[in-house]
């Protein structure tokens, strides 16, 4: 692990950045932070054209931001720079540098099956137990392709395939709607991202339907999740968690229509991954009982599947935006410094501790993520702090971990030779925008923008996208790319 030391002393955290630069998933040296003083107000008069902007946008709710010389530290413009603010998934910039300088760029999942009894001339007289390590990108293809290690080991398997203990979360927010894809279980064991694939073709009056652990090179059909199809005047949602043995779902039929898919989250993925294992494990040429013969986690490793380095994780999170990767990587790191893990929120708060003392700037002071992914409207960040998160990072190769974001509108454009990189954040009337961008004449900005309706976010009935919502956030967007056109034209 490297460590953190301010004060003109080594960053890990610079330092596993700039391998991106580099395009190296390798170690290398560490700089000296900036040592301008943090960002602080120059008056009200500093925000008046930006103000005047968020006036005239239409937005309801607040609006805050600011913008830092990257040089100097001196702060360029900024409304509302102390207001707390939901930042949705620009909380996962905090989340990357988190887990790049606690587990360092190169640091792998293992995933690993074991051998629970003896193997005697190719017959595992026992179960086969699945152990994850909290891989977030472990697929049905990855799966198989352990299966494959571990038939070369045991030909024959006695008892069962089961997943080994290991915590398990079963969604990030309880307040997202149940059909959510993108709010899942995160557990030790994850696998296709804890999503099944529900797949349906409509034939005159006949449905067909499958649901499969679906991944690019590999779909092979699940029983641990099951499907109840309800009648199109059931007075229900579409889609409801159903009452039952294991994981079930009820679905209005009327609802599948024509040939599709829907992703559907899954609670508990350990049971899902082992139903998967033992699948591709037969397809392997596995032969196995199916008895569990019981005993505990304990047993000889058989074969291990290694995930992505942390680093190529972070960086396709931060593209994709992937909630299951940032709590897989926030609670990994928590776990690493010896916090507790058994809820998001316990793990967020490690590293809100974390996050302020990498920025400089006291614990609990504008800063309180619930969880890694920003996958919830309890959080609050303030534009000063996120400011200050990204220039205490700025030297270090954040910003080649960032996408190129675009600012033109029509009959509007980014002026020549400007470049914005930055993570966008998006919650029903919550919107969010921080990174870094540089002028045409190459002065180095660092900003934080953040647009909030919570109450109309909190009045909003029922499932479903709200009425207003598409509407808001497009207003929020173009506000978003007016600041930054002004700020490059203006500060060059």
């Amino acid at each position: 692990m490297i460590g953190f030391m301010k004060n003109g002393f080594r960053s890990g955290a610079a330092a596993c950045l700039s391998l991106l630069a580099a395009t190296a998933f390798a170690a290398a040296p560490g700089y000296a932070p900036p040592s301008a003083p943090p960002p602080a107000p120059r008056g009200a008069a500093v925000a008046q054209d930006g103000a005047s902007r968020a006036a005239a946008s239409g937005l309801s709710g607040a609006v805050g931001f600011i913008v830092v010389d990257l040089a100097t530290g001196e702060t360029l413009e900024a409304l509302n720079p102390d207001l707390g603010f939901a930042p949705a998934s620009v909380a996962k910039i905090a989340t990357t540098l988190y887990a790049l300088t606690t587990l360092g760029p190169q640091r792998q999942f293992e995933t690993e099956a074991v051998a629970l009894g003896p193997i005697e001339a190719g017959r595992l007289r026992g179960d086969l137990g699945l152990r994850g390590g909290g891989d977030p990108e472990l697929d049905s293809a990855g799966l198989a392709a352990l299966a494959r290690d571990a038939a070369a080991q045991a030909r024959v398997v006695d008892g069962a395939v089961r997943a080994l203990p290991g915590a398990a979360i079963p969604f990030i927010d309880a307040d997202q709607p149940p059909e959510a894809a993108y709010n899942p279980a995160v557990g030790a064991l994850n696998l296709n991202y804890n999503r099944v694939r529900l797949a349906w073709e409509r034939k005159g009056a006949r449905l067909e339907y499958a649901l499969e652990a679906h991944a690019a090179r590999y779909s092979p059909a699940v029983t641990s999740v099951t499907l109840n199809l309800a009648p199109d005047d059931c007075g229900c949602p579409v889609f409801e968690r159903a009452d039952g043995p294991g994981e079930a779902w009820r679905v209005r039929e009327g609802a599948l229509r024509g040939r599709g898919s829907v992703w559907l989250p899954v609670q508990a993925p350990g049971p899902y991954a082992a139903e998967v294992f033992r699948v591709v494990a037969t397809d392997a040429g596995m032969r196995i009982g199916g008895a569990p013969k019981g005993g505990g986690g304990e047993g000889a490793v058989i074969a291990r599947h290694l995930s992505r380095p942390v680093i190529a994780m972070a960086a396709d999170m931060l593209r994709y935006s992937t909630n299951l990767t940032a709590e897989a990587l926030g609670r990994a790191a928590s776990a690493a410094r010896g916090a507790a893990v058994g809820d998001l929120a316990a793990s967020a708060a490690a590293m809100n501790r974390w996050i302020a003392d990498f920025a400089g700037f006291p614990a609990g002071d504008g800063f309180a993520l619930r969880n890694h992914s920003g996958l919830s409207a309890d959080s609050r960040v303030t534009p000063r702090r996120m400011a200050q998160v990204l220039a205490a990072a700025g030297d270090g190769g954040l910003s080649d971990l960032l996408r190129d974001h675009p600012i033109d509108d029509a009959g509007a454009r980014a002026p020549k030779g400007a470049s914005v990189r930055a993570k966008t954040g998006t919650l029903d009337f919550a919107r969010g925008l921080a990174g870094y961008a540089v002028t045409p004449s190459g002065r180095r900005l660092a900003f934080a923008y953040f647009a909030n309706d919570l109450d109309r976010r909190a009045a909003a009935p029922g499932p479903g996208r709200p009425a207003g919502a598409r509407g808001w956030r497009n207003r929020a967007v173009r506000l978003e790319r007016a600041l930054l056109r002004g700020w490059l034209n203006r500060f060059d």
